[in-house]
C-alpha cells in the first residue's frame, strides 16, 4: 500500500505526463533500474558509478563506503571519492515501503532541492533508493532537546520551517500536494494498523530490540480506543487552519547544522506534503522529547512556553512580520497546541505499521508506538482537569 492510496490511480495514469513535465521544467537527474544491495560495498560503489557524473570513470578502489547509523526508515551510506574530498555522496536505500509513496516523494524532493535554493544536491534515483550530495561541514542535530532547545537553534529552525512552508512547487506537482495529507494518512494507517494480519506479521518476527512481550504491549496499546480518541481529536481542528507544504517529521536528525556558518538545513522530506501548519509545529515541539534513537521519548523535555513563543516569533519574522504582536505569537502557539496529541497518535500508528513491515530487530517500534500513544492519552487527561 502506498502512503496516499487515493492518489495511486492518478500516479499511474499521469506518470508519463509527470515525467514529461519534469523534463520541461528542469534537467532531470539520472534514473536507473539498478537494485543496490545495501549490505555490499561493491554494489553501493557500482550504483554511484552508474549515476554520478564525476564517478563514472572512477575505479572501485577510488571509492570508500562508510555506514551511517542515523537512519531509522532508510539505510544510509556515505561514499568518499579519491581526489574529490569535497564532493562526498549520500546513498539512501529506501525503507518504509508501504508507508511512503516514492513515485511522489522523489519528484517532490527534486523540486525542493531546486525551490529551497540551498546546499542540497540530488544526483539521481536507482530502483530502491537515490544518491544525494553529502553536506560537508554539517552535522545532524541531536534527536532530543539537547540541541533543539538552544536559542540560536530555535531561531534557525523556525526560519527554515517558514521558508519550507512557503516554497513554491512546480505546477505539475500541485495536484499531489493540494489537500492536507493528515486525514488520508491517518485513515490509511489506522485501518492498516488494526488489521489482524498486521498483528500476526509483528508477532511472527523476532522480538529483537523489544524489551518485553510484543503481544502484551500491543494489548496495552488498545488500538480500537486509540482510533476513537483520534477521531474525536480530528473533529477539533479549526476549519480555517492554514494549510501549507509541511515537513511533517522535523526531528533533530532531520536538521543539519553548520557551526562555522551558523546555518541550518532541513533534510529528509519523505513525509513532506501539504498539511496543517499547526501539525508541523506541534510535531517539532514533540520531538524535543526524542525517542527516535531508542524508542523512549522523555516528554519532561517538551519545550517551555518561553521556548515555544520564541520559536513562533522567529517563524513569524521569517514570513515578513518584522515585529509580530504578542497576539500573533499566542495565536500561532495555540494553532500548534491543537495538534500535540494528534501528532502522538500519528507516529504511534506509524510505528505499529513499521513493526509489521520492518520488524523490531534493530528498533523497538512496538515500544515506541506504546510510548507515543500513552503520551497522547496523558496530555488528553491533563487537558480535562
Amino acid at each position: 500500500l502506498a502512503l496516499r492510496l487515493q492518489w495511486l490511480f492518478l500516479v499511474v495514469q499521469d506518470d508519463r505526463n509527470m515525467k514529461g513535465s519534469m523534463a520541461a521544467h528542469s534537467t532531470r537527474p539520472v534514473r536507473t533500474d539498478i537494485v543496490c544491495d545495501f549490505h555490499s560495498d561493491e554494489s553501493v560503489k557500482a550504483t554511484v558509478k552508474a549515476i554520478v557524473p564525476h564517478c563514472k570513470d572512477c575505479s572501485l578502489e577510488d571509492l570508500t563506503v562508510t555506514h551511517i547509523t542515523a537512519g531509522v526508515t532508510n539505510h544510509l551510506k556515505r561514499v568518499d571519492i579519491k581526489n574529490h574530498e569535497s564532493e562526498s555522496l549520500l546513498v539512501r536505500v529506501f525503507g518504509g515501503e508501504g508507508v511512503i509513496d516514492r513515485e511522489i516523494e522523489n519528484p517532490t524532493f527534486e523540486a525542493l532541492v531546486d525551490g529551497l535554493d540551498g546546499p542540497l544536491l540530488y544526483y539521481g534515483r536507482f530502483a530502491n533508493g537515490r544518491v544525494e550530495g553529502w553536506l560537508d561541514g554539517y552535522r545532524p542535530l541531536a534527536p532530543s532537546h539537547v540541541d533543539l532547545s538552544k536559542p540560536h537553534i530555535i531561531r534557525l529552525v523556525a526560519q527554515e520551517m517558514a521558508k519550507l512552508h512557503f516554497v513554491k512547487l512546480p505546477s505539475f506537482l500541485s495536484k499531489y500536494h493540494s489537500e492536507p495529507c493528515l486525514l488520508s494518512q491517518l485513515n490509511e494507517w489506522t485501518e492498516l494498523a488494526m488489521r489482524a494480519e498486521t498483528k500476526s506479521n509483528i508477532l511472527a518476527r523476532p522480538q529483537g530490540a523489544e524489551p518485553k512481550s510484543m503481544e502484551s504491549t500491543l494489548q496495552e496499546l488498545r488500538l480500537d480506543d486509540a482510533q476513537s480518541e483520534l477521531e474525536s481529536l480530528m473533529k477539533s481542528i479549526p476549519k480555517d487552519s492554514p494549510i501549507l507544504f509541511c515537513h511533517n517529521d522535523l526531528q533533530g536528525p532531520n536538521i543539519m547544522y553548520n557551526e562555522e556558518l551558523n546555518k541550518a538545513v532541513l533534510i529528509d522530506f519523505e513525509y513532506g506534503s501539504s498539511n496543517y501548519r499547526g501539525f508541523d509545529l506541534a510535531n517539532h515541539f514533540n520531538e524535543f522529547g526524542g525517542g527516535g534513537e531508542n524508542g523512549y521519548p522523555d516528554y519532561d523535555n517538551f519545550p517551555s512556553t518561553e521556548q515555544i513563543h520564541s520559536f513562533c516569533k522567529s517563524y513569524l519574522q521569517a514570513t515578513g512580520s518584522d515585529d509580530p504582536s504578542e497576539d500573533d505569537i499566542l495565536a500561532l502557539a495555540k494553532e500548534a497546541d491543537t495538534f500535540i496529541e494528534i501528532d502522538h497518535y500519528y507516529w504511534g500508528f506509524w510505528a505499529v505499521i513499521q513493526a509489521a513491515t520492518e520488524g523490531c530487530e534493530v528498533f523497538p517500534y512496538v515500544t515506541y508506538a506504546f510510548n507515543r500513544i500513552t503520551q497522547a492519552r496523558k496530555v488528553l487527561g491533563q487537558r480535562k482537569k
